[in-house]
Parts: structure tokens; sequence; C-alpha cells
């Protein structure tokens, strides 16, 4: 579940998952950037404004 967590928190830490599978290959790090797409950006959608969260926390919709 994404909602309800600091959102300047966890892109660092979807981007260092990211990374890590660049640089092992290793599909669980791919599993979850993959993950959190599916449910920060395709489930949730964004703001007009552009941004994607409601006070720097991701909300349950």
């Amino acid at each position: 579940m994404v909602y309800l967590y600091n959102a300047n928190a966890t892109i660092p830490e979807i981007h260092g998952c990211a990374r890590a599978y660049e640089m092992t290959g290793e599909e669980q790090y791919r599993k979850v950037v993959e993950n959190y797409w599916q449910l920060a950006v395709n489930r949730r959608g964004s703001f007009a404004t552009g941004g994607q969260t409601a006070g720097e926390s991701w909300l349950h919709r």
C-alpha cells in the first residue's frame, strides 16, 4: 500500500530500487518499481498541477 506514506520518502526509495535493478538485474527490484508505478500513477492519477500527492502524503482513494 502506498497511501499514508510521505511522497518525499517513497519516491527516493523507488528510485533506489530502479537503480538497483539496473545494476544487478534482480527481478525483485523491477517488480517493486513496476508495482509502485501502477499504484502511484496508473491507479491514482495526478492533480491538474502535475503533482500526485496531497500534503506530501499518499492518500487512499
